[in-house]
């Protein structure tokens, strides 16, 4: 199956986004605390490293809620259209707006910078990255490929145990769902992220999990859930029951087939979120 900006609706350049959530996930485990975390994590070659360090120390609850909104902000922003690919993000202007200091500003800049939405560039500061609509389909496509393979896959090896873990998740994601509260679309966007890594897992191929987890950090449909209507939202949880079905019937193409729409569904929800959070042109 390929994916195109033409299949999808896609129309002008640009959107991207990180997968999976609303948080950058080095894996399945629960994510650092604080960026000092993050930055521990990843090292001081992140990109995000080149906007300097954040310690974190001394900053209360109420500007640790400010920082995490500016960042769910201009992440919305970034992957909806609404701030061009090449936009300077100027650090002053961001402390205005936001009413935050240099600091927390920078320890944002640097989450967009590690999640791939943003880079910064020495002595001119950090600026949003530039993809086109077409890179987007591309990448979609070979994610598409890749974990319609990793479900066909995975309904051939899977163990028992990690059908029950499957399920867990769809059990988490159906609790969030059916009574949601602030902020339940990001826990959901979290247990699906560890939903599709433990088809990845159930798939028993070292390398296919290497190269499609590697995929799903890459800067492409970050947080889709934050786009899908309640509708579509319910839909999107019902396909993991129909793929775990699949799964433990032992049947790997319509497995296969179910992801490769799943994914397909996704990334038309997203670029009509784009399109219609895009500036209207007069």
């Amino acid at each position: 199956m390929e994916i195109t900006a033409e299949t999808a609706g896609a129309a002008e350049p640009v959107w991207f986004g990180r997968t999976p959530e609303d948080e950058s996930f080095p894996d399945r485990s629960a994510p650092p605390a604080n960026a000092q975390a993050v930055l521990g994590a990843r090292g001081a070659n992140s990109p995000g490293a080149r906007l300097g360090r954040f310690d974190g120390i001394g900053e209360g609850m109420n500007q640790e809620m400010d920082r995490r909104g500016a960042l769910e902000e201009l992440r919305r922003r970034i992957t909806s259209g609404r701030l061009a690919p090449g936009s300077h993000l100027v650090e002053t202007t961001l402390t205005a707006e936001f009413g935050l200091s240099r600091t927390p500003i920078r320890a944002v800049l640097r989450t967009l910078a590690d999640e791939g939405l943003v880079v910064a560039e020495p002595h001119r500061g950090a600026f949003v990255a530039e993809w086109t609509s077409r890179d987007v389909a591309d990448m979609m496509s070979i994610r598409a490929m890749l974990e319609g393979h990793a479900a066909s896959l995975a309904a051939e090896r899977r163990t028992a145990e990690q059908l029950a873990d499957m399920r867990r998740l769809c059990e988490l994601m159906d609790e969030i769902y059916q009574n949601p509260s602030e902020g339940f679309r990001a826990k959901i966007s979290r247990h699906n992220h560890e939903f599709h890594l433990a088809i990845f897992e159930a798939a028993a191929s070292p390398k296919l999990y290497s190269i499609g987890t590697d995929l799903r950090r890459g800067p492409v449909m970050s947080g889709t859930f934050q786009y899908y209507s309640h509708d579509e939202l319910g839909r999107s949880l019902q396909d993991h029951w129909l793929m775990i079905s699949a799964i433990e019937r032992q049947d790997g193409p319509l497995a296969r087939s179910l992801m490769e729409t799943h994914l397909r569904t996704a990334y038309a929800a997203l670029t009509k979120s784009r399109t219609a959070d895009s500036p209207q042109q007069p």
